[in-house]
């Protein structure tokens, strides 16, 4: 009798919350603890937001926006910011990286290209918030303060987190093909 079973939904589903959830909330404590502390860095960058791309580009968009809905919750939790809209605005980033990923062959220049537009639309999403709290503060102050060197930090110190959710996948056995 053959004792090979496949693994059914549910247990993929519990396979990729215990590889995901333990990376999610490591990179959550470092972008509001560590990387928040270093004052060299211009802005805090959105390590959430390269990790919720990496896993649009590397697994499926199903993945990628129940990532992205914990990454907000996780964030708004480790952040101490309180419930904002940071869980709808990761799961629409990683559903729509997801739906560029099928477009685009699966590689890290393709994850560069989808890491740099989500960054701009965060910087677009922080330049909102501001202005909605700093009424008076002038736009063109605000995108060179603040939004601009979000977007950059994000960026640059987001490029090893593909790396490590490629690791990742490992465990999950990703269906998805990758090359570099």
């Amino acid at each position: 009798m053959n004792s090979f079973r496949p693994e059914t939904t549910r247990q993929l589903l519990w396979r990729r919350l215990l590889v995901f959830l333990p990376a999610m909330f490591i990179l959550a404590v470092a972008e509001c603890s560590f990387f928040a502390q270093l004052y060299f860095l211009p802005a805090t960058p959105d390590l959430m937001l390269g990790f919720v791309v990496a896993v649009a580009m590397l697994d499926s968009q199903h993945s990628a926006a129940i990532c992205g809905i914990g990454a907000g919750f996780i964030i708004d939790a480790v952040g101490a910011t309180g419930i904002s809209f940071s869980p709808l605005f990761y799961m629409l980033c990683g559903a729509f990286c997801a739906v560029l990923a099928k477009k685009m062959l699966p590689s890290f220049l393709s994850w560069l290209v989808e890491l740099a537009i989500f960054s701009v639309v965060k910087g677009l999403y922080t330049l909102a918030g501001l202005y909605y709290s700093w009424s008076g503060a002038p736009i063109g102050t605000v995108l060179l303060r603040t939004v601009l060197p979000e977007i950059i930090c994000t960026f640059v110190i987001c490029l090893p987190i593909f790396f490590i959710v490629k690791l990742c996948m490992i465990p999950i056995d990703s269906k998805r093909r990758l090359r570099l």
